[in-house]
């Protein structure tokens, strides 16, 4: 996930406190969350990993032409859940400036 709007687009869809994930300017590298829906029912969980300049991560993704931005969010959920997640996510950045894209899991090896 990329854009200008990442960081509060991401806090209105989860359960957990993305503000402290480092490309948010906060301490942490990872954290596990849930995705709600509008009633506020479950709908997926995930873990948010922060996707800073200077990590490796960022560096492999960037050569690879995977992302384009030099902060951003991965988010990992299990193989069952990633197109429903792909799907909720892209649905819902109408008139937000964010990027959502899958990343084949080959390219993060």
């Amino acid at each position: 996930m990329e854009g200008q709007d990442k960081d509060a687009f991401l806090q209105g869809m989860v359960t957990n406190d993305v503000t402290k994930l480092r490309a948010a300017g906060g301490m942490e590298t990872a954290l596990f969350t849930h995705f709600l829906n509008a009633k506020g029912r479950y709908r997926f969980d995930a873990f948010v990993a922060s996707l800073t300049a200077d990590s490796p991560l960022a560096t492999a993704l960037k050569k690879s032409g995977t992302v384009t931005e030099d902060s951003g969010f991965i988010i990992d959920t299990s193989a069952d859940q990633v197109e429903g997640l792909a799907k909720y996510l892209k649905m819902r950045t109408l008139g937000s400036k964010v990027k959502v894209r899958q990343v084949p899991s080959d390219s993060l090896v």
